[in-house]
């Protein structure tokens, strides 16, 4: 992973750069609302997908339960789910308006899910922080934003995320299961954890980083969501050379991830989802170029 040559889409031009910060012009022109997954073509799909099978399903999406972590401290809503229509609430109170009868005959039952966007698994798009009102690619306020959600940015522009991944085990570099709550990764330790694992991080590769916060959100078994540091900051990543350029907004939808040993794409779902799913494909022949995703 070098950047011994200035690349102008790796280092846009700054539109602000302020307080060590920075906020981009677009190298993609002033209607980008992408950034790097412009870097994901038909072309390169092609070139990934040409050499998969399906295989192996591995689940990463965070559990959703009541009492999950998630980020409160602002005075957002944590996760919550009730029942919203019940057999014999149905007959009882008749909300749908359609009488007892019906409901005696078609037992209804109905739920609803109310949380923070930012709960659980979720992917940020790039106008979710900005620096002094400035978002990516000049976008602010007073001319991008609309009643409830931004009118620049949305999910909806986002192609499929097919690309080669990578997984960088951070805590494994630190010959620890678990990093220290709260600890920063800084971009030393993403190139300390590249020369260890002896992988090769290209231009358009999707990069996972191991924080090991997840052993702190099982659901099963209450001692794990006890453990030091479950109930305090993750493990956070500082570097933004690894901040994808996929990102989400309150009010988009949710993700589902395929990850591969070569590959991770992505497809929209509805935002009610309750799951994310990584699909691991295969190459299919054992001439295919090695994983460079760890186990």
């Amino acid at each position: 992973m070098s950047m011994t040559v200035k690349d102008h889409e790796l280092v846009p031009e700054a539109i602000v750069d302020k307080d060590g910060l920075k906020v981009s012009k677009s190298p993609w022109g002033p209607d980008d609302e992408i950034g790097r997954l412009n870097w994901i073509t038909p072309e390169t799909n092609r070139a990934i997908l040409e050499h998969l099978s399906g295989g192996h399903v591995f689940d990463l999406n965070v559990e959703y339960f009541v009492g999950m972590p998630s980020w409160v401290a602002a005075g957002d809503p944590p996760y919550g789910i009730w029942m919203t229509h019940t057999p014999d609430g149905s007959i009882h109170d008749n909300l749908s308006g359609v009488g007892a009868a019906v409901h005696e005959r078609y037992s209804y039952c109905g739920d609803s899910i109310h949380l923070y966007t930012h709960c659980g698994t979720h992917v940020d798009t790039l106008n979710h922080l900005g620096h002094h009102g400035v978002f990516w690619n000049g976008w602010t306020a007073d001319k991008d934003l609309g009643s409830r959600i931004w009118n620049k940015g949305g999910l909806d522009k986002y192609p499929p995320i097919i690309a080669r991944a990578v997984l960088l085990d951070v805590a494994g570099m630190h010959g620890v299961d678990e990093l220290e709550a709260g600890y920063g990764i800084t971009p030393q330790d993403l190139q300390d954890t590249v020369a260890k694992q002896g992988v090769e991080i290209r231009k358009g590769d999707v990069v996972l980083v191991r924080t090991s916060t997840a052993t702190c959100r099982s659901r099963r078994g209450s001692t794990s969501r006890r453990r030091s540091g479950c109930a305090r900051r993750p493990a956070r990543c500082a570097s933004p050379a690894t901040r994808s350029a996929s990102r989400s907004c309150p009010g988009t939808s949710r993700t589902r991830f395929c990850l591969s040993t070569r590959t991770c794409s992505r497809q929209r779902v509805p935002r009610s989802s309750r799951s994310s799913t990584w699909r691991r494909l295969q190459p299919r022949s054992s001439t295919s170029s090695p994983s460079s995703a760890s186990r």
